[in-house]
């Protein structure tokens, strides 16, 4: 069903991105169906698809205001980032009205590109796809970890409705979507539009723009678009009945999982259907079970349980309620209506109602509890890891579930546990990476955190690492910072963990940083630490040799330190030489097969040394008015990838080769690119030093 409109089409072509050649690109076969799906429903312009170009936020706000016909606008003079006359205004407004996007620190960053993970809770939220297995999540996902605390609920209840299903084992949570990837999503949530009887799909779910419905049923999720006020009557919907704005009466035999409001809207229910408030302001009438995430007003009905996770809820007079459970922080229940018995879970919980018997029934949850750091293996030179056991002490013994265990290494992110039992005595077994690369690693600081989504509770340890320097014959590029004030030395990103001041003048190796908001510093006595960036100036001397490292010492550098591969591969992007060389056969036994020049991060944003896996790849990206060709990620966002590109020619912006002056990814000839693609495969080890 077309709903396009010439405004909305007008609005799409204004972005101010758009290739000039996009018009004529085509979506990937496997995205056919669900970009054709978008056009046809007014979500993407069938002449300005640009399918593999990454999305914005502004973009999936766009798509799903349209989608689901959301006409509340909540009030946005709040936002900083957010100009009334850009054509993304009312569709941001609409996207907010609704829970779908919550803003921070008074943005909401439309013309930021989306990761997956942020695109994919998203869409849980306005689809109102409730929390899913994460132990399963977990098993099913190599690269889970990388999930952030707050995508792994909804990432798992999206693989658990089938609508995410991953790629060679993996999520890549934290790489861009593109638009036809949000094209696909949107078509395995949304299922079908319809606006009339006859369009009712036998299977799957339905977005209904239409009136009123009778004697349906709906295999799947049924999604009331729009701001009407409609009946259901004799309505069997398998799934869920998610409503956005107007209001809804189940009558007759109408039946479903649950009913879940998305913005401010009115429910009536016999008390049958459980009633779940997800964002906005619900009213809601007739009793039953009710879940309140969000503000809810219980305007009639007997309701047996109540439950309140931080929320506001109001029983007026005509509505009374057995039992009411107040479960989050900043729960709330008032009103003049009749309340029996309100059980406390949490504290900063408030009861209003008069006559209301109040029993607190706190969890301590992990407000008692600790986590306990032992050592069970030091690394050493062919295993650069450091293991440890992490055990929970003082648990609530009645406790269940699970929460998130985070650990850091060097102020560094190394690894989550998405599903760390929350009961007492819990163990596990991490490791850390010991930053070995040829040369003494004195200590490391490692950091483990663990929360249950109201409470953290925290670990540190700082091991010794015993490694001998290795005479290898090789060095790395290593770039002079000089302190400019007397400023504090940290632990952690962040700039948390105090170490103690440094002197204003000192000078010191500058190996890693954070934009433009810390530097990561290697002392004389070999202390490493964060900085503010204000506080230090980055030498711009060239510190590269440009006389390469002879066959021999290639490989007695990467066999005599041990470095092992999953693959038959071993890539070292050597810093020093600005040469890629690669390795066939095994640890221990590796021969040079290729060296390849390239260039490197410059002084002030670094390629940062370490051991890595290449991870994923994709055909090209996009910086604006620059591009370049098939990044194979091996850290983060860093890549080998070709020199960069002018947008819209096969002009080279930046031909540079063999020095640094990338922003961190390793530049190569396109013919060398071309080889790597090729022949490296998925978890090939890459050093960098």
């Amino acid at each position: 069903m077309k709903r396009l409109t010439a405004l909305l089409l007008t609005a799409v072509l204004c972005l101010s991105f758009v290739l000039p050649t996009a018009a004529a690109e085509a979506p990937d076969d496997w995205a056919q169906t669900a970009v054709d799906f978008c056009t046809e429903n007014g979500l993407l312009s069938a002449d300005d698809l640009r399918p593999r170009e990454a999305a914005s936020r502004a973009e999936l706000a766009s798509m799903v205001v349209r989608l689901l016909a959301v006409e509340d606008r909540a009030d946005l003079s709040g936002i900083s980032d957010v100009n009334p006359a850009a054509w993304y205004y009312d569709e941001l407004a609409g996207a907010v009205a609704i829970g779908v996007y919550e803003g921070s620190d008074g943005a909401l960053r439309p013309l930021e590109e989306l990761t997956r993970q942020e695109a994919m809770t998203v869409l849980a939220r306005a689809f109102a796809v409730p929390d899913g297995d994460v132990a399963a999540l977990q098993a099913a996902y190599s690269d889970a970890w990388q999930l952030e605390p707050w995508a792994v609920g909804p990432v798992a209840g999206l693989t658990e409705a089938g609508a995410v299903r991953g790629s060679g084992g993996t999520l890549r949570p934290q790489a861009q979507i593109s638009r036809q990837e949000l094209a696909q999503l949107l078509l395995s949530l949304a299922g079908t539009v319809a606006e009339r009887t006859a369009e009712l799909p036998d299977e799957g779910s339905v977005v209904w723009t239409g009136g009123d419905l009778s004697n349906r049923t709906v295999a799947g999720n049924l999604y009331l678009a729009g701001s009407q006020e409609r009946t259901l009557r004799n309505v069997r919907v398998d799934g869920r009945i998610v409503v956005y704005s107007g209001a809804v009466t189940l009558a007759g035999s109408s039946a479903a999982a649950e009913v879940v409001v998305c913005g401010d809207a009115a429910v009536e229910t016999d008390g049958d259907v459980p009633v779940r408030a997800a964002s906005g302001r619900a009213e809601i009438s007739g009793g039953g079970t009710v879940t309140a995430e969000a503000d809810a007003v219980l305007t009639g009905g007997r309701y047996e349980l109540v439950r309140v996770a931080g929320a506001a809820v109001t029983v007026e007079s005509g509505a009374t309620v057995a039992s009411a459970e107040l479960a989050g922080q900043g729960s709330t229940i008032s009103g003049g209506g009749r309340v029996t018995e309100a059980v406390l879970r949490t504290d900063g919980c408030t009861v209003e109602t008069e006559g209301t018997d109040v029993v607190e029934a706190l969890r301590p949850g992990l407000s008692q509890a600790r986590l306990v750091l032992t050592v069970t293996r030091e690394a050493t030179p062919t295993a650069p890891t450091m293991e440890l056991s992490v055990q929970l002490e003082n648990g609530d013994a009645a406790a269940s579930g699970t929460g998130i265990l985070t650990w850091y290494g060097g102020g560094e992110l190394a690894g989550r546990n998405l599903a760390f039992p929350l009961t007492d005595g819990a163990v596990t077994t991490i490791t850390v990476p010991a930053d070995y690369t040829g040369s003494v690693s004195p200590e490391r600081t490692v950091l483990v955190e663990l929360s249950d989504g109201s409470t953290a509770i925290s670990a540190t340890a700082s091991l010794s690492q015993h490694i001998e320097q290795l005479q290898t014959g090789v060095r790395t590029l290593e770039v002079e910072a000089t302190v400019r004030r007397d400023t504090a030395l940290y632990q952690y990103m962040d700039l948390s963990g105090w170490i103690r001041t440094v002197p204003a003048g000192t000078t010191a190796v500058y190996i890693n940083y954070s934009g433009t908001y810390a530097a990561k510093l290697r002392l004389a006595d070999g202390t490493t630490g964060w900085v503010r960036w204000s506080d230090v100036s980055i030498s711009s001397e060239d510190y590269v040799q440009y006389t390469d490292y002879d066959t021999a010492t290639k490989e007695n550098f990467v066999n005599s330190i041990g470095y092992e591969s999953t693959t038959s591969y071993l890539v070292w992007i050597s810093l020093l030489t600005q040469k890629v060389n690669v390795f066939t056969g095994s640890a221990q036994h590796w021969e040079l097969q290729h060296t390849f020049p390239c260039t490197t991060g410059k002084n002030t944003t670094p390629t940062i040394g370490g051991v890595f896996r290449y991870q994923y790849r994709q055909n090209y990206w996009d910086f604006g008015y620059y591009y370049v060709n098939k990044p194979m990620i091996f850290n983060g966002g860093h890549a080998f990838h070709t020199r960069t590109y002018i947008k819209g020619t096969t002009s080279l912006l930046d031909p540079t080769m063999g020095s640094t002056a990338s922003q961190g990814c390793v530049r190569m000839l396109d013919a060398d690119v071309d080889w790597l693609w090729d022949n490296m495969p998925f978890g090939t080890t890459v050093v960098v030093f």
